[in-house]
């Protein structure tokens, strides 16, 4: 690109050509090609600042937290699948309530 531009001597960049007025057609397609990209570059800053004006703060984690699996468990819920005791504990918890 900036072989292009200045050009690989003092004489055959673009910036030469146009000061001679000597722009051929593939000279023109590659400034409107530029000035295109330039354009949807500015699009797209512009599409961001607008994402984000209008997103609020923490949706990003909040959706998240939202589909966030049940088996994870969590904090103080316990969560996850039930644990299977020895039946005689059991028996010695019962026998610990009637008493």
């Amino acid at each position: 690109m900036l072989e292009w531009l200045y050009g690989t001597q003092d004489t055959d960049g673009i910036i030469h050509k146009i000061i001679r007025h000597e722009l051929d057609a593939e000279d023109w397609k590659r400034i409107i090609h530029a000035f295109n990209m330039d354009m949807e570059i500015e699009a797209a800053r512009e599409e961001g600042r607008k994402q984000g004006r209008t997103a609020r703060p923490g949706a990003i984690h909040r959706n998240l937290a939202e589909k966030a699996p049940t088996d994870l468990g969590g904090g103080g819920n316990g969560g996850g699948e039930e644990k299977v005791e020895d039946p005689t504990l059991q028996r010695y918890k019962d026998m610990k309530r009637r008493i």
